[in-house]
């Protein structure tokens, strides 16, 4: 619709209804506010900063609170939508939402109180299972120390007992009585599903044949080196 020049309208009314009649004009589409008169001794303008700031306030709570509902529950949107602007709403439904605005910003403060406190549980949830995370490896390094203790009595150091087959059974008994026993007591690998314990108790059992073997090695080796140096002797 053409802008035309028209006729200066003085409008009279109570302050209070100063909102609804300025909507009601911009509503109809048939006036245009462009230009404020000065103010006068009996005509003053009204400090709207505050108010401004109010609703901007309050504007920037709800969009907040819209923000993180679509964390948790997206919102599917076209590939266009970028382009579509905001949704234009009808007088009632902008009358209703005024009427409501109470409620509305209620409820976007709880929706955001909601989220801080999800927010401090889940920091609080982290910090636990670091915090479990450590005591599990300290547990580990326990039994760890418990074993090599156990290790050391059944082979003493400083004594060549060779590989005799009761020391290396009960050697390997008690390694999977210490780290299988203790992955069960503690629950070190609770959150893992069947198959991840017996590839788990698989590999123990391959560390444990590993070192059974080197030992093995070095025990022939030793017995080689021992004929050798012998012969060495009573060659002499």
């Amino acid at each position: 619709m053409a802008v035309v020049k028209m006729q200066k309208i003085s409008i009279c009314a109570l302050k209070k209804n100063r909102k609804a009649i300025l909507e009601k004009l911009q509503s109809l589409g048939v006036l245009e506010i462009g230009r404020v008169l000065d103010e006068d001794a009996d005509f003053r303008r009204m400090d709207t900063v505050g108010k401004k700031q109010g609703f901007e306030k309050a504007a920037a709570s709800v969009d907040q609170s819209l923000e993180i509902l679509d964390r948790y529950i997206p919102e599917e949107h076209s590939m266009f939508a970028a382009l579509e602007g905001k949704k234009l709403i009808t007088p009632e439904e902008g009358q209703n939402v005024q009427e409501e605005r109470r409620e509305l910003l209620k409820t976007a403060k709880l929706i955001y109180d909601l989220d801080r406190e999800h927010a401090e549980q889940f920091a609080a949830i982290t910090k636990l299972m670091n915090s479990i995370e450590s005591l599990t490896l300290l547990e580990m390094v326990l039994v760890s120390m418990a074993f090599a203790c156990v290790e050391t009595a059944i082979f003493p150091q400083g004594k060549h007992w060779g590989l005799p087959p009761w020391r290396t059974g009960l050697w390997a008994v008690l390694a999977n009585v210490f780290y299988i026993g203790s992955a069960f007591l503690f629950g070190w690998f609770a959150g893992i599903p069947a198959w991840g314990g017996w590839l788990l108790a698989a590999l123990l059992e391959a560390g444990l044949f590993a070192m059974w073997y080197a030992l093995l090695l070095e025990t022939r080796q030793d017995t080689k080196d021992l004929n050798r140096s012998l012969k060495e002797f009573q060659g002499e």
